[in-house]
């Protein structure tokens, strides 16, 4: 039970004790002892009452049952593109005649698609598409569209999920207002060498000095840097499918290099492409150009 619960952030069900083999008779002992408190109906805090959020979210998700997933702004603040300041968890469970629960605000849509699953430190968590898509319904469109902005600085925008979801739930709430939003983030399809090119072409439109483009530096290849002035910048492309590791690996590299002394940041194509004046006068800034 201890190694379940941890994995679980501090809390399980009563159904996972008895497949652990704990008779009605003994969890009863555990919850008289103090081993065990309830938080929901058939779920347990083990050895003590104070969870943190993400147990809160997990003992909300186990409360409702299998295939339930934790959703909406929940879920925004677990995929860390939407700010939550709420206590209440939400939780979505495909079909119906589910009962409420104190504290939890259930949602039960027709149907919940494979693909609209994900897993978030063990919690069992609406996919980024179908969050956003759910978001879509009661967050005001710059709202919205900071949290897709969001997704895509931490590379795990999926535009090609997004308009799967879409497709497939027609009659959501917020289909109109995901549809119009995704529509003026719809990726420029330029390829590597094409982003690279346009950040060679705006630096030369713009008076910036010339970067050295994908050389080593502190053993890294960057994609453009001034040696003179400590700069790096590095070109995101929109990426369909990009991990959270994938997102992880480049701030740790963006970290070893700023403990090397150098200036690291991250422009992506879209403001390239889109904010040309905008980026050039950032990059003309740290240059010292100004």
């Amino acid at each position: 039970m201890p190694e379940l619960a941890t994995r679980q952030h501090g809390v399980v069900a009563l159904a996972q004790l008895v497949e652990l083999g704990l008779g009605p008779r003994v969890v009863e002992n555990a919850v008289s002892s103090g081993r065990l408190y309830r938080i929901h109906r058939g779920v347990f805090a083990v050895g003590h009452r104070k969870l943190t959020w993400d147990g809160w979210c997990m003992a909300g998700v186990l409360a409702c049952g299998p295939g339930a997933l934790l959703s909406h702004r929940p879920a925004g603040a677990q995929w860390e593109v939407a700010r939550y300041a709420g206590n209440r968890i939400e939780v979505s469970v495909a079909g119906g005649g589910r009962r409420p629960r104190p504290g939890i605000v259930l949602h039960q849509p027709r149907a919940l698609a494979p693909q609209d699953r994900a897993e978030i430190d063990g919690i069992p968590v609406t996919s980024l598409a179908r969050t956003f898509l759910d978001l879509a319904a009661t967050f005001v469109p710059r709202r919205l569209q900071r949290a897709m902005e969001e997704g895509e600085h931490r590379q795990l925008l999926d535009l090609r999920a997004i308009e799967d979801v879409i497709v497939r739930n027609q009659n959501h709430p917020g289909r109109a207002q995901l549809s119009s939003i995704a529509a003026v983030s719809a990726p420029l399809h330029l390829t590597r060498s094409e982003v690279e090119r346009a950040f060679i072409e705006l630096c030369y439109r713009y008076g910036i000095p010339e970067p050295a483009m994908n050389l080593s530096v502190e053993g890294y290849e960057v994609d453009a840097h001034w040696t003179e002035q400590r700069l790096i910048v590095e070109i995101d492309t929109v990426a369909f499918h990009a991990s959270r590791a994938a997102f992880e690996r480049d701030r740790e590299r963006d970290a070893a290099l700023t403990l090397a002394g150098w200036r690291v940041i991250r422009i992506t194509d879209t403001r390239i492409a889109r904010e040309p004046e905008t980026v050039a006068a950032l990059v003309r800034g740290l240059l010292g150009e100004e």
